[in-house]
């Protein structure tokens, strides 16, 4: 009960310092959030809000969680899983890294136009031990659209590379993969992490790599947080009512 006030606290925080289209100031930062975020699209996918709905009804169990509680705590809701699949549609991003335990709710949203609707060719590295319950749900799709699209590409036509990590209730453990990416990092890498102010902890190693010298222009969504790395574009926080 108390952690969950003082996310109604942080929430609240995060709604009055955060801002609209109206008060960002830079193009690019402008034409992203106004594509991805501010969209006047319905802000789900159906047949993967499906998945979830049938994880939110499952008696099994993914590592120590239940899959329902799991699903429910962890999992984006759909505006924010809609968002990462926005992104990569404005990055036309092709080469995927995903940490951390998940459900694959996130995955399907992040892949989906690319694989489903477009057919084209990308690349994905799922940097975790095998997930079953990610395996069983996305059997289906995976057999359909990734078997002979998804493979590692020795010249991807995008120089986009997006890094999704999936943060859970212990903060430290995503961090030797955030310092791995932070020190691999090139122009056109986008890290996004979820869960951003689950806890104290995790808000502030949120801060913590805002004020990484290493990294650029940050964006707050309160869900996740949005990373990028471009040289041409001046260190920056955004906190975007979304």
């Amino acid at each position: 009960m108390w952690d969950r006030l003082l996310q109604i606290f942080d929430y609240w925080g995060y709604f009055f310092q955060s801002t609209d289209l109206h008060g960002i100031h830079s193009p690019f930062v402008y034409q992203l959030a106004e594509f991805s975020f501010f969209n006047k699209e319905e802000k789900r996918i159906q047949f993967i809000e499906i998945q979830r709905t049938e994880m939110l009804k499952s008696s099994g169990r993914i590592e120590n969680y239940p899959i329902s509680k799991f699903a429910n705590h962890y999992t984006l809701d759909s505006k924010y899983a809609f968002a990462i699949h926005r992104i990569t549609h404005f990055l036309d991003i092709r080469r995927y890294h995903e940490y951390g335990l998940c459900t694959g709710i996130e995955t399907n949203y992040m892949l989906h136009r690319q694989l489903a609707i477009l057919k084209k060719q990308i690349s994905y590295t799922y940097h975790f031990k095998e997930n079953p319950v990610k395996k069983h749900t996305n059997e289906a799709w995976y057999k359909s659209e990734v078997n002979s699209n998804l493979h590692e590409l020795d010249s991807p036509p995008s120089p986009w590379e997006m890094h999704l990590i999936h943060q859970h209730e212990k903060a430290d453990k995503i961090w030797g993969d955030v310092e791995g990416i932070l020190n691999s990092r090139h122009n056109h890498t986008l890290l996004i992490i979820t869960n951003i102010h689950e806890t104290d902890d995790h808000t502030l190693n949120w801060k913590r790599l805002q004020n990484d010298d290493r990294t650029g222009v940050s964006i707050d969504l309160f869900k996740m947080g949005i990373i990028f790395f471009r040289n041409e574009q001046p260190k920056e926080h955004f906190t975007l009512r979304y």
